[in-house]
């Protein structure tokens, strides 16, 4: 079952990687993907213009760039966090097991 859950996880992965780079070259390597981009950044110029004063409770981004960084930080901290309580449930669970006594042979 272990065999077949990683290759699921290979093929799951390999996919989004897939998409990822026809994105990416849609995006940086064609004409059409360049205006759209050029459009996502007008408008996100834009839009930071009507957002709040900071200190009003929202972020204010300076560039797109910029956000995009720090939503990637943040999820990396929460997969480092989501590993790291794995890791911790993982240990105290192997350190109840092994406390168990094994029961001992007292003969026939």
């Amino acid at each position: 079952m272990s065999d077949h859950h990683e290759q699921g996880s290979f093929v799951s992965g390999f996919s989004i990687g897939l998409l990822a780079g026809a994105a990416g070259y849609f995006l940086f390597g064609t004409d059409k993907g360049r205006q759209i981009k050029a459009k996502l950044a007008q408008e996100w110029s834009q839009a930071q213009l009507s957002m709040p004063e900071r200190g009003s409770g929202v972020i204010n981004f300076s560039s797109l760039s910029q956000m995009l960084k720090s939503v990637a930080t943040s999820i990396s901290v929460a997969e480092k966090e989501g590993r790291d309580k794995l890791q911790t449930h993982r240990l105290t669970k192997a350190k109840n097991v092994s406390k168990k006594s094994k029961p001992k042979f007292k003969g026939v």
